[in-house]
């Protein structure tokens, strides 16, 4: 929406099918020549146009400039007017290209008057006789203000923490605001790396005094830019480690695994749950392999053989009930 910085937009529609049914072997799922794409406000007055194949498609006229942003690590992983060939979880998800400046500011409003338009058919064998049948979809997204998600954008936000919020540890508890003053508060804690040299350390008499609340706290250079007049912040999934003892090697592991912004990505990865719209972290095996999420069972010559525990607080924003992998 920006002349001097613009965007390839695509729409993404997904939908389901019964488990009897598999794309079509002449034409995937989602027939290419047969989808189209428009924006206005009445479907009867709109001009659709050629998303995927035809003459002057969309796609065609942007393919260079779609594959080269495609191949960044932060892009969708699945590219536009792609053939539909495999259907995982009776779920199919397709892109539909809408070029460069499809959308302009004042296209957003609040009643939703102005619609995006798509139509596309869909080709499936139905199993056990692989008998074929066509349906065409028609399709309606108005268009109301509700933020702008730029890929890649978004994976710098998800990845550096430190330029939407500041961290913050807070740690004992107090039952007057005359104890308030006793509590530790520890400011800016966050990285993007597990640093050892920075850690922060502190000793506690009693389960009480080592009660640590995590506080985030909304970066305000960042939120009082126009952009952003509408974000909140949310916790959404939140896995913690807890060590016995730092000394021994499971902690230099770690270190090894955490301590270096090159190992991005080798101690969590980030699933995504569509339906629910919900992200959560995963451990990934070799983070598993220091800090698992049930202890190992002792044996005569390991008498503690989990020194670090890893631990499932809060997932999809909600507290998880027993701590754990689930």
């Amino acid at each position: 929406t920006n002349p001097a910085n613009p965007a390839l937009q695509y729409l993404q529609v997904s939908f389901t099918t019964g488990a009897l049914y598999s794309p079509a072997p002449d034409n995937g799922a989602v027939a290419l020549s047969s989808v189209l794409v428009a924006k206005n406000d009445f479907y009867e007055t709109a001009t659709f146009q050629q998303a995927c194949a035809g003459a002057n498609n969309i796609y065609a006229d942007t393919q260079t400039e779609y594959e080269q942003l495609w191949q960044e690590e932060c892009a969708p992983d699945n590219m536009v007017c792609q053939r539909v060939d495999y259907i995982q979880d009776n779920f199919v998800s397709f892109n539909v290209p809408l070029g460069e400046g499809f959308f302009s500011a004042s296209d957003y409003t609040l009643t939703g008057e102005l619609n995006v338009y798509v139509e596309f058919v869909v080709t499936l064998n139905k199993a056990p006789d692989s008998s074929t049948f066509a349906t065409l979809v028609k399709l309606s997204y108005p268009l109301v203000p509700g933020g702008t998600n730029t890929w890649c954008k978004a994976q710098e936000a998800q990845t550096d923490l430190q330029e939407v919020a500041n961290v913050h540890l807070l740690v004992g508890s107090a039952m007057t605001a005359a104890e308030l003053d006793r509590l530790m508060l520890f400011e800016n804690i966050a990285g993007s790396v597990l640093d050892p040299a920075s850690a922060t350390e502190f000793e506690t008499a009693s389960i009480e005094s080592g009660l640590m609340t995590l506080i985030i706290e909304g970066n305000s250079d960042y939120f009082s830019l126009p952009v952003a007049s509408r974000f909140t912040l949310e916790l959404e999934d939140v896995v913690t480690l807890h060590f016995i003892d730092n000394g021994g090697s499971a902690w230099a592991d770690l270190v090894a695994l955490m301590g270096s912004q090159d190992n991005a990505g080798a101690a969590f990865t980030v699933e995504t749950d569509r339906w629910g719209h919900h992200a959560y972290l995963e451990p990934t095996e070799e983070l598993k392999a220091i800090c698992p999420f049930s202890a190992r069972r002792p044996t005569m010559t390991t008498i503690i053989p989990s020194v670090c525990i890893a631990r499932r607080d809060m997932r999809g924003r909600a507290p998880v009930a027993v701590p754990g992998a689930d």
